[in-house]
């Protein structure tokens, strides 16, 4: 039987700044900061769809 892995949030965490930073290293002070407000706009947006779901769950 396969051991029960753990989920590490501080490995997690940091393959997302990777991430991120691979995306934004070359980028223009100005560059970075309309990638960031895209990124917050698309989490908003996110947030409105899932709280107006979990205000109006559909009926089945």
């Amino acid at each position: 039987m396969k051991a029960e892995q753990m989920f590490d949030c501080v490995k997690a965490k940091h393959k997302g700044g990777l991430q991120i930073y691979e995306q934004i290293k070359n980028m223009t002070k100005e560059e970075e900061l309309e990638f960031w407000e895209h990124a917050t706009k698309e989490i908003e947006a996110t947030q409105k769809k899932m709280h107006n779901k979990s205000l109006h769950p559909t009926v089945c």
